[in-house]
């Protein structure tokens, strides 16, 4: 008995998938679209509300019998060249004009397939969703919508599902973990120029950016504390011209390079200012006015008549608390 109930559930299989595969000639030409929508939900046993405002004719016609299966996307689209959309939920689908029927379409996963009209929100994970919306927008159809989620870093399309999965992949091509280093910050520390003066000329180079493209601008930051120089750019090229200029600019200046006679000495426990005074009354660089005089040398005092102990009293009154004045108080005599 088993054994003819198997025969029996096997030979009505294939007579179901015959009956499927069979092909139906198709030829509604300048026909009302009510009575095509009739027609298709008779061969494909869907469920159809019509949308009172859906008026007009279209026109399907196949040379030869096409399967069933092909029949309802054939339908969406001469809908859909007639400016009609079809939008499916809880097993019924709704016949609407196009440009209402994105306040009708559910959320999918992307299960909807061919021009069903659905609603997908897409998270992006490493790009913001404001940046791609600029270029995803330009794929939508104009009457249908796009819009970018901020608080969820999120893009909602509305769209039909064939596009969408378009849609899918430009967006996974773009939210890329492996961004190229060129839209990360580079940091160049310094070691010989100045950061905040490099990080100047580099923006009177590069510019502000105001008025540039947002892949050529180059943002610049100086960073007193590692007095580094901090660069962003979408452009590798600028960027790496940039980072050129730092490597020549970051260059030790030459031994007495300029300098002429001029020498700096860079003190490590002495005041520099009360040092150079001291200095200056010592050696008899300094005039009754206060400033520097250059005197010939014939006129210049002896340095052994100016260490006597009067000079030495009268010449550094105002450095008696600096570590020069009481070297030289405790290591010279008055008669040295």
């Amino acid at each position: 008995m088993w054994r003819y109930l198997l025969f029996l559930a096997a030979a009505l299989a294939l007579v179901a998938r015959a009956h499927a595969q069979e092909g139906v000639q198709l030829n509604f030409s300048n026909t009302d679209i009510e009575t095509v929508i009739k027609a298709v939900g008779e061969y494909t046993g869907r469920t159809f509300v019509i949308d009172p405002r859906v008026k007009g004719s279209i026109n399907i016609v196949s040379s030869k019998p096409v399967p069933r299966s092909a029949i309802y996307p054939a339908l969406l689209s001469s809908l859909r060249m007639a400016g009609f959309s079809a939008v499916e939920s809880g097993g019924i689908t709704r016949i609407l004009p196009e440009i209402e029927a994105k306040t009708y379409a559910v959320p999918g996963q992307g299960g909807a397939t061919g021009t069903v009209l659905t609603t997908r929100v897409f998270v992006l994970q490493n790009e913001s969703a404001a940046q791609v919306l600029n270029v995803v927008r330009p794929l939508v159809a104009p009457n249908n919508s796009v819009v970018a989620y901020a608080p969820g870093n999120a893009l909602i399309v509305t769209d039909y599902a064939d596009n969408l999965r378009r849609i899918e992949d430009l967006i996974n091509l773009l939210d890329r973990a492996d961004k190229p280093l060129a839209a990360e910050p580079q940091v160049s520390v310094l070691k010989n120029a100045n950061a905040a003066d490099v990080a100047q000329l580099l923006r009177s180079v590069f510019g502000d950016g105001a008025g540039a493209e947002a892949r050529d601008r180059v943002t610049i930051a100086a960073d007193s504390r590692l007095n580094a120089v901090l660069l962003r750019s979408e452009n590798p090229g600028r960027l790496a011209r940039a980072q050129q200029m730092i490597a020549q600019l970051d260059q030790p200046q030459a031994a007495n390079a300029g300098t002429g006679n001029v020498n700096i000495i860079r003190l490590r426990h002495a005041d520099a200012i009360d040092l150079a005074l001291t200095l200056r009354r010592v050696l008899g660089a300094e005039g009754p006015s206060g400033n520097a005089t250059a005197q010939p040398v014939s006129q210049q005092p002896n340095l052994s008549s100016l260490l006597t102990a009067s000079t030495l009293n009268s010449s550094i009154p105002a450095a008696q608390n600096s570590p020069l004045a009481g070297n030289i108080s405790q290591n010279l005599s008055p008669a040295q």
